[in-house]
């Protein structure tokens, strides 16, 4: 994995197009936890795969995670896979304040 060219990591993150919208902020969260380490989701791929949670094509991944139909088990995979420590829900509430004031 390349996780210190910025360049790859940010060709695969699309958190502003309609793909992450509410309601699906798991996407959005999802997609700024890739960005914020540096990993695209070749590199999720690759991290789920060694740890023995999915074997998941990329473009597979890209389309359950933009769907939003996985499970809460699963959005804690990827978590550790990203090596997430924390998350701030606060961020959800925002998001539907934002969105129910449009």
């Amino acid at each position: 994995m390349d996780s210190n060219d910025p360049q790859k990591a940010d060709k695969d993150i699309v958190c502003g197009s309609d793909a992450c919208s509410w309601p699906n902020p798991l996407c959005r969260l999802i997609e700024e936890e890739l960005q914020h380490h540096g990993l695209t989701y070749a590199d999720l791929t690759q991290q789920l795969h060694d740890l023995g949670i999915a074997d998941y094509s990329e473009e597979c991944l890209k389309r359950k995670i933009r769907r939003g139909d996985f499970s809460a088990a699963f959005l804690i995979q990827i978590l550790c896979g990203l090596g997430c420590e924390r998350v701030d829900i606060g961020k959800f509430t925002a998001l539907k304040e934002h969105i129910d004031d449009q």
